[in-house]
């Protein structure tokens, strides 16, 4: 059964030399009629009218779906559109960039693309963190879907698809890993300012049938090592996507990179580390979705603290 040391080997073994790219992940909400927090977000069926409109503009390199539902859009260059929770909460996802400056430059220019197909059929894109209506947007389309939907209780996962968030990350070697994340940790209180859905993702993990830990969502304040880390990590349950359930992480076979990948990511933590490939990453998760001419002054903020030159 899984035990900390398969963590400590997933985020050290078979690592590239550290490229120091940086890639990037940004959600935006779509509301009808206009793009405010008092207005709808938009129905299912007219997210698939603009997931199918991205298609036939270009998006279609590869396209994915769930049973008769288009699900996610790429475009030639390694860009894609998914729904993130919800069918309307679009996430861009980035290649990485060698350049943070020319990362954000690339990912705008997308997000214009989705603008424009997005005004055609009058939806406009919310740029603000948190939605204030109560409307149900959560998608049970995929296996993945209808676990969170099982194990957390449709009332206490649905606010979770009305939330948006910027996030980015940012290659390192396994030296300097830590040392990076307490750096950040250090500067939690200047994040929260800009992320307002903190309040509604502890609000989620207090509520939700799965008994989740408390610090499942923020995580411990600093760490000594690796070692550690994967230790307190490793105090999480797993979920099993198949069983439908969780199970505590001694009990979890974690056989394949893949299924400690998908454990990772659902451990929300708001800087974690990530493997991409044959690098390892983190990631800066805690920053709000605000206005695109906004976005700059956030990414530049966190390059200063990890190291990194806009």
């Amino acid at each position: 059964m899984a035990e900390p040391i398969e963590l400590q080997r997933y985020f050290r073994h078979r690592l590239a030399r550290c490229r120091r790219q940086v890639g990037l992940e940004i959600e935006t909400l779509m509301t009808k009629p206009r793009g405010n927090v008092g207005a709808k977000l938009i129905s299912f069926g007219e997210s698939q009218e603009l997931m199918r409109r991205l298609a036939r503009s270009g998006w279609d390199a590869h396209v994915q779906h769930a049973g008769d539902h288009l699900v996610l859009v790429r475009d030639p260059a390694g860009f894609s559109y998914k729904y993130d929770a919800g069918h309307a909460n679009f996430e861009l996802a980035c290649p990485p960039d060698y350049s943070a400056r020319a990362a954000l430059h690339k990912a705008r220019d997308r997000l214009e693309q989705l603008y424009r197909i997005a005004n055609s059929l009058g939806i406009s894109p919310l740029l603000a963190p948190c939605h204030r209506g109560e409307e149900d947007t959560l998608i049970d389309l995929e296996p993945r879907d209808r676990f969170w939907l099982t194990v957390d209780g449709r009332d206490a996962f649905a606010p979770i698809a009305r939330i948006a968030s910027f996030q980015a990350t940012f290659d390192v070697a396994p030296e300097e890993a830590i040392e990076l994340i307490n750096r950040l940790l250090q500067r939690l209180e200047h994040f929260y300012s800009w992320f307002p859905q903190f309040r509604v993702w502890q609000r989620y993990v207090h509520e939700s049938k799965a008994g989740y830990r408390g610090d499942r969502f923020g995580g411990p304040m600093g760490f000594e090592s690796i070692e550690e880390y994967c230790a307190r990590i490793a105090e999480h349950k797993v979920g099993l996507i198949k069983a439908q359930r969780l199970v505590p992480f001694a009990e979890a076979d974690l056989a394949d990179t893949k299924e400690i990948a998908l454990f990772i990511r659902s451990v929300w933590w708001h800087f974690r580390l990530r493997r991409n490939g044959d690098q390892l990453c983190i990631e800066v998760r805690p920053i709000g979705r605000y206005p695109d001419d906004e976005l700059e002054a956030r990414l530049a903020f966190v390059c200063e603290l990890v190291g990194y030159a806009m």
